[in-house]
């Protein structure tokens, strides 16, 4: 999953699981560029990861990401990847 954004503007970015939602309670989702490391949060199967202008305002230029998701059990599953093309903020 490729997508593009605007440095320094708020990004929700939503991952969807083919887990059923009861399975996924308790799980956890880290979401990672650079040196940037979030959190998600999970509705149903899907997890909602936020940026804030700080993540991205010095970040032009094409990034990879992943996502890894931790059970209840402890088990870490990398669940996507990707890049991100971040273009400078001209305001």
């Amino acid at each position: 999953m490729n997508f593009s954004m605007t440095a320094g503007d708020t990004k929700y970015i939503e991952i969807e699981l083919n887990e059923d939602a009861a399975a996924l309670n308790g799980a956890t989702l880290k979401f990672g560029f650079d040196d940037v490391v979030k959190n998600g949060t999970l509705k149903g199967n899907i997890f909602i990861v936020k940026l804030d202008p700080s993540d991205t305002e010095d970040k032009g230029g094409f990034h990879k990401y992943e996502a890894e998701v931790t059970d209840t059990q402890g088990n870490v599953s990398t669940v996507v990847k990707g890049g991100m093309s971040i273009e400078q903020n001209k305001v």
